[in-house]
């Protein structure tokens, strides 16, 4: 079900994965080819808490956290937030032990994808697309449990 479209997709739904707001945040560039595309799907995209633990995780410094608080204030004025669940938690450990029975060789790899597989089976739950730079995962992720994404 991946798709390595154009970013002129728009779904009923999104989520935006944690590798595209560091790549907005790293790169005028991108932020700036990203940015129409961002306007046309904000009414209908959801911020992850997966992806909110990820992007403060990484700030170092007050103006990092700043960036990051006005990401996520729209969405938490509006209340588009998804949450994992505990069915999300379960699930995500069955797909870590299916990837680590099937392929010994990603061991190294499993807890890296804790977080991506969690946002894959949020975006399911809600019924979203997952717009995200990081290819290899969730294609990875998507032979375990069927969810719609696109690379950006």
């Amino acid at each position: 079900m991946s798709s390595a479209t154009t970013v002129e997709r728009v779904p009923g739904k999104s989520i935006y994965d944690t590798s595209i707001y560091i790549n907005a945040i790293r790169n005028r560039t991108y932020y700036e080819h990203l940015l129409p595309h961002f306007a046309r799907t904000l009414p209908t995209t959801y911020f992850c808490a997966v992806v909110a633990q990820e992007l403060k995780a990484g700030c170092r410094t007050p103006p990092a956290f700043s960036r990051v608080e006005n990401f996520i204030r729209p969405f938490r004025r509006t209340g588009r937030l998804i949450t994992p669940t505990f069915a999300d938690w379960e699930e995500t450990g069955e797909i870590l032990a299916c990837i680590l029975r099937e392929q010994l060789q990603l061991k190294d790899k499993l807890p890296g994808l804790i977080n991506d597989t969690l946002i894959a089976l949020c975006s399911v739950r809600l019924g979203a697309v997952v717009y995200t730079a990081n290819r290899e995962d969730f294609v990875l992720i998507q032979h375990y449990k069927r969810f719609h994404f696109t690379v950006v």
